[in-house]
């Protein structure tokens, strides 16, 4: 008969040196498949947080992971427009730029036990990256990269025993003029101070440029440290997924998929489908491959209005699983313009739930209802 060891017991075998199956000790990464979403930010309007109405939703749809954005407050003091200077953080209160998003990130964690669905925060603009976001160096070597290590410190001494969050998504799309500094070292020294005070939560690391799913995985190299997680952003083709809006405004983008596309707005035209989709990813599987490492495709989607949107999804979903990646839609709960809830002639604004059962909302639920909870 099956039966539940005793805390005494337990207890008792750790002092003799017993080690136990990794599968209870720690934070395991599920042995199930993570598909889940991605919002853009933990506070989502001025005046507040993302709502019991938003998990309730997940929950209904079967999500069991939600990657959720945690950045620079808006309208605080350092929520500075490109070029400004960024005013100094108090070094007694190194926090204070980022309390409203801490208060919201309190609130998901809150409400994703709630609703047992893991979360995956992911810093998106740390001090000084909206006033540099390309990274230019204009103050001294470091840029804002030396910025992103003690935030995260923060963040794993509050969340190393919560075992809602699953992992640390520790810079979305690094970046810039110098984005192989954050590769070489910051990366690294964030690894490092993480694990110097969490030695449990999974870190996941998006490697530079943009983590693009072909250059970003060409020349990579494992960082050093255990749980680590390798993570990807799948837009490809990116005039097809973004057109009407960015550099994509002209009609000569507004084109079907499958179909004669360009990735980027300088490359020729050549047909893109499932196939195509997949040789885009070939570094990323090749990786995984030599190293053995987890993926997670912590962003992918497509402007809702483009022709064949549900097709290009269902394509990439079903790469995802053929490699046995975990994912997570983008998204949910930001510009509707990516909302699988809003139809292709919504109107382009606004937040929250369209209400629309679309193809593509279609797609996505028929693979959340397969997950498993935690």
């Amino acid at each position: 008969m099956k039966t539940m060891m005793s805390g005494m017991a337990a207890a008792f075998l750790l002092a003799a040196g017993t080690v136990l199956p990794a599968a209870e000790a720690g934070k395991p990464w599920p042995e199930f498949r993570l598909r889940g979403i991605d919002t853009a930010i933990c506070v989502p309007t001025e005046s507040g947080f993302l709502d019991e109405a938003f998990f309730r939703r997940l929950a209904e749809w079967n999500v069991n992971v939600v990657r959720v954005a945690f950045s620079v407050d808006r309208k605080s003091p350092w929520d500075v427009k490109a070029g400004d200077p960024v005013p100094p953080v108090p070094a007694d209160d190194p926090l204070l730029p980022y309390r409203k998003n801490l208060e919201g990130l309190e609130q998901v964690v809150r409400f994703a036990k709630k609703y047992n669905i893991y979360v995956v925060p992911a810093l998106f603009n740390v001090v000084g990256r909206q006033g540099d976001f390309m990274l230019r160096f204009k103050d001294g070597d470091e840029g804002y990269y030396a910025n992103v290590a003690p935030v995260w410190e923060h963040l794993a001494r509050r969340y190393r025993d919560e075992k809602q969050v699953l992992a640390y998504d520790i810079l979305n799309e690094p970046n810039g003029h110098h984005a192989r500094v954050w590769r070489d070292r910051f990366a690294q020294e964030t690894v490092d101070r993480i694990r110097a005070v969490d030695p449990d939560t999974w870190i996941i690391y998006e490697p530079p440029p943009w983590s693009l799913p072909d250059q970003a995985f060409e020349e990579i190299e494992p960082l050093a440290g255990d749980r680590l997680v390798y993570s990807f952003h799948f837009y490809y083709p990116h005039s097809y997924t973004h057109q009407g809006i960015g550099g994509y405004r002209k009609p000569e983008f507004r084109r079907p998929y499958p179909g004669m596309l360009r990735n980027f707005s300088d490359n020729k035209p050549q047909l893109w489908d499932k196939a195509m989709l997949e040789k885009s990813m070939r570094n990323v599987i090749e990786f995984r491959k030599k190293h053995g490492v987890k993926i997670f495709v912590g962003e992918f989607g497509v402007i809702r209005w483009a022709e064949g949107s549900d097709r290009w999804l269902k394509d990439a979903i079903e790469l995802f699983e053929a490699n046995g990646w975990d994912w997570t839609f983008h998204s949910y709960y930001e510009w509707n313009g990516w909302n699988p809830t809003c139809s292709a002639d919504d109107p382009p604004a606004g937040t929250g739930d369209g209400g629309r059962n679309t193809p593509m909302l279609q797609v996505l639920t028929g693979y959340w209802k397969q997950n498993q909870s935690l």
